[in-house]
């Protein structure tokens, strides 16, 4: 059985946009319906993978949505 080896990205090897393309593409990338902004990610994010349900009554529902680096 081989061990599984992880890979930091070396962004000098980085030299178009279709790198960039391939990179996101391969990196698996998800998020979900509740995170803060979600309606500016959600051109980007087009592909549904899961249905979750939400509990609408959740008191802490504010509390749960998480930060989004890139929408600030």
């Amino acid at each position: 059985m081989s061990k599984i080896k992880a890979y930091r990205l070396n962004v000098d090897t980085i030299e178009t946009i279709e790198d960039v393309k391939v990179i996101f593409g391969g990196l698996n990338l998800t998020t979900h319906s509740a995170v803060k902004d979600f309606d500016v990610l959600k051109k980007y994010f087009t592909e549904e993978i899961v249905d979750v349900d939400v509990d609408e009554d959740d008191d802490d529902d504010e509390d749960s949505q998480e930060e989004c680096d890139t929408c600030s």
